[in-house]
């Protein structure tokens, strides 16, 4: 879901013991996404987060285990095949 593009390339560089540091990066929360979240109801914004956060942690233990070269890894690496 997020992990490929978010947190797998930094797990990647700590796993080669890469120096990873984090950098503020000015944002603003959109006014129409707030809105829409103050509108449902609260306990399904609370569930839907909780589902997000469960969602990486499944992820990262698949990844770790990818990076660990277990087999079990349900993890597999895609071949990329730029076409002009």
């Amino acid at each position: 879901m997020y992990s490929e593009t978010l947190f797998f390339p930094i797990i990647t560089a700590i796993q080669k013991k890469i120096l990873v540091k984090s950098i503020e990066v000015p944002f603003s929360y959109p006014y129409m996404q707030k809105i829409n979240e103050e509108k449902a109801s609260r306990e399904l914004f609370v569930h839907k987060r909780k589902v997000q956060k469960m969602i990486l942690i499944i992820e990262l233990l698949h990844f770790v285990s990818f990076l660990e070269q277990n087999q079990g890894s349900r993890v597999k690496r895609k071949k990329i095949s730029f076409k002009n």
